[in-house]
């Protein structure tokens, strides 16, 4: 469901009525060699508007109740980076780009963050990950622009 994008709350179970709509995402975690703490998510829409809505409010400094910085990406283009301090009190960077009725979100929670800081200035090699990550989404539309970082 989108709003677990805003929440990092794990997802509820889809309604049991085969009539019923259903949320559609995916998500992965792993493990970075260096231990970043990767998420990468597609969220599906019923159309690009409603896509390109739930885009927006992604990367809104509003919908966080910790400080955040939000500026356009260097690359994948038409994307934006968001640094933020998650729910669990870690600085967090993050990459949303839109394709058609798609979002795709992916994150990097740096090892050795402090619990409560803010992410000013520190997530830069962060965002360095995701948007290279972000990169290798069909369609992303990538070029070899350098590193990108909202603060």
């Amino acid at each position: 469901m989108a709003s677990v994008a805003f929440s990092d709350d794990v997802p509820l179970a889809p309604a049991l009525s085969p009539t019923a709509l259903r949320p559609a995402a995916y998500e992965m975690r792993w493990w970075s060699p260096d231990h970043d703490n990767i998420v990468a998510d597609v969220f599906v829409f019923a159309d690009r508007a409603t896509a390109a809505r739930f885009m927006e409010r992604a990367l809104s400094t509003r919908c966080r109740s910790s400080s955040a910085a939000q500026a356009p990406a260097q690359r994948p283009a038409h994307a934006g980076n968001l640094a933020w301090v998650n729910p669990d009190g870690y600085g967090q960077a993050d990459v949303y780009l839109a394709r058609g009725n798609r979002v795709y979100r992916v994150g990097d929670v740096p090892a050795g963050e402090q619990l409560h800081t803010t992410p000013a200035g520190r997530l830069s090699r962060a965002f360095y990950t995701v948007d290279t990550l972000a990169c290798l989404i069909p369609h992303a539309a990538c070029s070899s622009a350098a590193q990108s970082s909202p603060v």
